[in-house]
């Protein structure tokens, strides 16, 4: 069944529909008294034609009677006579009854019988006097004598100052009645004209009033939406059906995403612009397992791809920035059906890298108690010779880095020309690469795994410059700042040592014992030697 949901605007619908009702009835009602006024005014013509022709009738018999007593022919008279006759007694049958009479032109007309009751009253009185009349009236014919028409002169002369009055009469009312039906239509017309006027007067206010008022509700709200949208840190947009982002977005989106125009923008276009490709066809088909009706959006919320992303965005020619950005995805829904996805963006770069410096600090402090934990379990004595040895074998490595000079050139190793042989350099990376094995074995013979693990990986940088055709000075920077890491390492552990010889309260060298000391073999020292020495076995 058709059925119309107006919701707010029943109101306004009613109110028109009552206008328009307003309207046709006095449209309708307008119709229908207009042709009645139009069938009394034919009445009225009618009706004062019966007043003429009850004068003609009984002038037309006086002529008869006249002409007959002085033996001249009647025939014109006698014609007219029940000419008239006949259309008197028609139209006081129709006006009475309802049937044909002819009008005043000539033509047939059908009239509808009055139903006044006080015209019905007139027309029974003329009905009564003329009954008898028009029996006479009848019977007169051509070779009439002077008798018959002395005689039907007689009546109509008796008859005809009644038939007058009453035919007036009746054109009176007739009259009346047409007029009472004219108030009625001006009545009418100036009542509906009124509703209507009343009824627009209200839409006019009260609808208007009303809309207005919806219309600065609605403009608070987008005025709200707006500031929230402008206001809010966080990007905030919808996604239809194929992936297009919407109208309405956050101000901050823009700057999140590093895109000047959004609005309709393909949101997997964006993303292939600073994702990869892993990560790309990950995400759309996160995407179309949420459009998906028959999937529940809470079983795939947790395998969303783009909870935590790095990506690459382009801030200007030269200016590439790298931020981690988390996108959550929420159904917009109408009526059950999908519609869009709600899209919430976050800056996440400062929590990640708080993270991870958090993690860089807290791995940082593990190798530190780690390796005060390894530094407490050597002879102090045995640490002292290794710090040392450890700290000229770094000194010799930053004389070869920054003091070696070649003999035909005379200049410095890092900042020999470009074109010079690859022999001298390579010498020097080997020159390198033994003094940081050397010192790497030794930490790794006391314990000290995390100097062993940071001079391993001097190793890997040296063994990378072996590897390469041609070496230049900028090669040799990552060495130089890893050579400065490890110089900050020793004096790490140097500061640790004096520390605990603080706390110690003793000095923690202590003297050279004999050479064929028997208790040597004992020591923590010897011990962790031939533990390394039988590893390396």
């Amino acid at each position: 069944m058709f059925h119309l949901e107006l919701g707010k605007y029943r109101n306004i619908v009613l109110s028109i529909a009552l206008f328009i009702f307003f309207d046709l009835a006095v449209l309708i009602l307008n119709f229908v008294i207009s042709s009645q006024i139009s069938n009394d005014a034919l009445m009225i013509n009618l009706a004062g034609r019966q007043r003429m022709l009850s004068q003609r009738i009984t002038k037309t018999a006086l002529q008869i009677e006249y002409r007959i007593r002085d033996g001249k022919p009647f025939g014109n008279e006698l014609t007219e006579f029940k000419k008239a006759s006949t259309v008197f007694d028609q139209t006081l049958t129709a006006f009475s009854q309802g049937g044909r009479t002819t009008s005043g032109t000539g033509d047939e007309v059908n009239l509808a019988a009055i139903g006044d009751p006080t015209a019905q009253g007139i027309l029974r009185e003329a009905r009564d006097i003329w009954t008898p009349l028009i029996a006479v009236a009848k019977s007169l014919a051509g070779n009439a004598d002077i008798v018959q028409a002395s005689q039907l002169a007689r009546l109509m002369e008796a008859a005809n100052l009644q038939l007058l009055k009453l035919m007036n009469d009746l054109t009176t009312r007739v009259e009346q009645i047409a007029s009472d039906k004219a108030t009625m239509l001006r009545t009418v017309q100036v009542t509906g004209i009124t509703l209507a006027t009343i009824n627009f007067i209200v839409i006019l206010f009260h609808f208007i009033g009303h809309l207005r008022r919806s219309d600065r509700e609605l403009e608070h709200a987008h005025k709200e939406t707006a500031d929230i949208l402008r206001t809010t840190q966080e990007g905030l947009f919808l996604l239809d059906l194929e992936f297009k982002i919407g109208s309405q977005h956050s101000t901050a989106l823009n700057s999140i995403l590093g895109v000047a125009t959004l609005a309709g923008a393909d949101f997997i276009d964006i993303l292939r612009a600073r994702v990869d490709q892993k990560t790309l066809k990950t995400a759309r088909e996160y995407l179309d397992l949420l459009l998906k009706h028959d999937v529940k959006e809470k079983l795939v919320t947790s395998v969303n791809p783009l909870n935590r992303v790095e990506m690459l965005l382009d801030q200007g020619p030269g200016k590439p920035e790298t931020r981690f950005l988390q996108f959550a995805f929420n159904r917009v829904k109408e009526k059950g059906k999908i519609t869009h996805l709600l899209v919430t963006v976050s800056d996440i770069t400062r929590r990640v890298l708080l993270e991870q410096e958090l993690k860089a600090t807290e791995d940082r402090a593990r190798g530190q108690l780690g390796m005060l934990m390894e530094i407490i379990q050597i002879e102090p004595f045995a640490l002292h010779q290794f710090l040392r040895a450890a700290a000229d074998g770094l000194q010799n490595i930053n004389s070869l880095l920054r003091d070696q000079s070649e003999p035909v050139t005379g200049r410095s190793g890092l900042l020999r020309d470009q074109s010079e042989p690859v022999t001298g350099r390579s010498s020097l990376v080997n020159a390198l690469f033994r003094q940081a094995h050397r010192i790497k074995g030794d930490a790794a013979a006391l314990g000290i795994s995390s100097l062993a693990d940071a001079f391993h990986q001097l190793e890997d940088l040296l063994s990378g410059l072996r590897e390469q055709p041609s070496l230049s000075g900028e090669d040799f920077l990552p060495v130089t700042v890893q050579v400065k890491g490890l110089f900050e390492q020793i004096e790490a552990i140097e500061n640790a040592v004096i520390r605990i010889s603080q706390v110690r309260g003793v000095a923690t060298v202590e003297a050279p014992r004999p050479q064929h000391d028997p208790n040597t073999a004992k020591l923590p020292f010897v011990q962790r030697w031939r533990d390394f020495a039988n590893q390396i076995a």
